[in-house]
């Protein structure tokens, strides 16, 4: 698991014009619920045992949420995203508590609901190696039910 720094998605990057030019090409973003999607976010949330559970794609200024469970809202800013710090990984990205982490510490959805904590994502990549999103599962409060 990383723990170097990282910079959100820049548009002016080659590798992410890349990037975005696959994300179009797979005709993705904004399409109907599919429950294919829906059955692994509900996998992840299983067997990981988290509230939350996402496949979110990556888009220049959003992350869009292809499938979720525990959240209402289908989309969020990039500035509050997890996954657009994760998105130029190849592994599995985890950050162990986003409250104390300086990339992510005052990002809204740490400092206010749902006060996710603790965030692991895998990169959903195309056959081609570009990086289109990830696939997180997040667990709130997990260090103070830790402590509890």
């Amino acid at each position: 698991m990383t723990t170097e720094h990282l910079q959100t998605s820049n548009s002016s990057d080659p590798t992410e014009a890349d990037r975005m030019a696959a994300l179009r090409r797979h005709d993705i973003l904004d399409t109907a619920a599919d429950q294919r999607f829906d059955r692994i976010v509900a996998l992840v949330q299983n067997i990981c045992r988290v509230p939350i559970a996402l496949v979110s794609l990556v888009d220049a200024d959003r992350q869009w949420f292809k499938a979720k469970g525990g959240v209402d809202v289908d989309q969020t800013a990039l500035d509050t995203s997890v996954c657009a710090l994760a998105i130029r990984q190849r592994d599995v990205f985890q950050i162990d508590d986003l409250a104390v982490d300086p990339r992510t510490k005052a990002m809204s959805l740490v400092t206010g609901e749902p006060h996710i904590r603790f965030y692991a994502g895998a990169p959903l990549v195309t056959r081609a190696g570009q990086a289109l999103g990830r696939a997180p599962s997040n667990q709130m409060h997990l260090l103070v039910s830790r402590a509890g």
